[in-house]
Formats: structure tokens, sequence, C-alpha cells
């Protein structure tokens, strides 16, 4: 419940300070220069990872999470690919046993103020599948409903920042405790390209 609070006060302070950072535009055409196509990777996904490791006590977990994206753009919508994969180890070291978590989803977006910026709406639908010493423990469908702000910014207008936050619904087991097998509210934090 933390870690989620800290997200929502981080995504609440770059929504409202974002107009401070944003350049003087000619309004008669987007900021993205005709660019349809994005990459990122979700900053926020690999800080929780991060957050959960705990090598006290006899429980230890160590994870590393990984979340790319891509996106191509057509005029204010947008289809698009992403892939959530945590790996980690959980217990002990003289018993420490993997665990991995892994889910692929397309997206469809729509930018209702400018092609590939600004405010967007977006679903996503896909399948995970978790592991245990790898054996499958899970298999399913997931399912979100995202919203979230993407903004430009750089000398070329290539580099963008997008805070979000999503409802998930999707296949978990508690057998798995990764921080990347999302429940119910998600807050994101996609950091990327544009070209």
């Amino acid at each position: 419940m933390k870690k989620m609070f800290f997200w929502v006060v981080v995504l609440a302070l770059f929504c409202a300070a974002s107009p401070l950072f944003s350049q003087a535009r000619n309004t008669s055409q987007s900021s993205s220069g005709g660019r349809t196509w994005a990459i990122g990777l979700d900053v926020a996904r690999t800080v929780n990872g991060i957050i959960a490791w705990d090598s006290t006590g006899g429980n230890e977990r160590r994870y590393v999470a990984i979340s790319p994206s891509f996106e191509r753009g057509f005029g204010n919508y947008s289809l698009g690919l992403r892939m959530d994969m945590v790996f980690g180890n959980v217990g002990p070291k003289e018993m420490e046993q993997e665990v991995a978590h892994i889910a692929f989803a397309a997206a469809g977006r729509w930018y209702p103020a400018a092609p590939m910026e600004k405010v967007f709406v977006a679903t996503e639908i896909g399948l995970n599948m978790g592991y245990w010493e790898k054996e499958p423990v899970y298999r399913g469908l997931t399912f979100s409903l995202r919203a979230g702000y993407k903004h430009i910014m750089g000398k070329k207008n290539r580099l963008y920042i997008e805070p979000s936050m999503a409802y998930v619904m999707t296949k978990t087991d508690p057998l798995i405790p990764s921080p990347a097998a999302p429940s119910e509210w998600e807050v994101g934090l996609n950091v990327g390209f544009t070209f």
C-alpha cells in the first residue's frame, strides 16, 4: 500500500508540474513532428522490483523486472505491444527457488488532444504466465484499462516520459510473490523515444 501511495504522489506531482517543462510549440503542428513510432521501458516496474528485494530473515526475495513496450501511431490512435517480465529467487540461499512472471499484451490507445502525445486512454489485452522452478503455476488472460499523459521533450522532441494509471484484471497465484504480477490498480512511468 505504501508503494502504491508513493507512485500516486509521483504521478500527481509530475502531471501538475508538466506545463512548467513544456517548450513553446507551433500550435499548427504536433510536437511529435510526424513521427509515429515509439519504444519505451516502464521504469516503475523496474523500481518496484528493486523495492521488493528483501535479504533479511529467512524469506529472502530478489527480483529483476523489465517491461518494454512498442507503439505505432495512426493519427490520434495507436496500436502497440507490451511485455512484462519478472525473474527472481525466493527463499534462503540454501533453499533458493526460481520464480518468473511473463505477460504479453496488445494495446490500443486514443489520444484526443494530439497524435501520439498528451492525454491518452488505452486498453490492453493479452496472456500471462507464472512459473515456479520452471514449472507453470498459472496461465491466463490479462486485461487492463489505462489512462495517462505522454509528455514529449528534448531539442528534437524525441524523448518522452509517460506517467499512467491502470486498472488491471489478471490471473495470478499467491505462490509467486511477484511485484510485476499486477492486481487491481497499477501505476506506470514509461520512458522512451519517438521516431
